[in-house]
């Protein structure tokens, strides 16, 4: 969790969108205990959204048609779930225009979103566009060549639009 510039909590989950499709039983436990951490760690601190990062949240907001920086709400994250999930792996690909990667792991990563936020007690979430290569890069480059992070990212769209 960030407030301001601060991390004031974090902690790592072996959940995501790959392993939701992969091993829907185990990720059901490991959901669960993510829940849980969020509700005791985060919610305390009546957070106002969750900040989605990586190309599958990337590529749910592309879908809602939301520019970076916008927040999507729960209900349009559910409503975008359904819609996808009536529809078949072909189907997505023709009609959304999604590749084969994306087509058939949207639905889990909208599910994962959509727990974390139900979790947090939050209804918007937002992206930076930005994705774990970002980060990684943008601190490599931080530590080890002195660029600041904000020279890093100030290339990106979020902190234009």
């Amino acid at each position: 969790m960030l407030n301001g510039n601060a991390i004031r909590l974090s902690q790592s989950f072996e959940v995501g969108a790959v392993r939701l499709l992969q091993d829907e039983q185990l990720s059901e436990k490991l959901m669960q205990v993510m829940q849980q951490w969020v509700r005791a760690q985060i919610r305390i601190y009546n957070p106002k959204y969750v900040l989605g990062t990586g190309e599958n949240i990337n590529k749910v907001f592309d879908l809602l048609e939301l520019k970076k920086g916008k927040y999507a709400t729960r209900k349009q994250l559910e409503s975008l779930k359904d819609i996808l999930g009536s529809l078949t792996l072909k189907q997505r690909i023709k009609i959304w225009g999604l590749n084969a990667d994306h087509a058939d792991i949207i639905l889990s990563a909208c599910t994962l979103h959509l727990q974390i936020m139900k979790a947090a007690e939050v209804n918007n979430i937002i992206v930076s566009g930005l994705g774990l290569k970002d980060g990684i890069i943008s601190d490599l480059l931080e530590r080890h060549h002195s660029v600041p992070a904000a020279d890093f990212h100030a290339n990106d769209r979020f902190f234009h639009e």
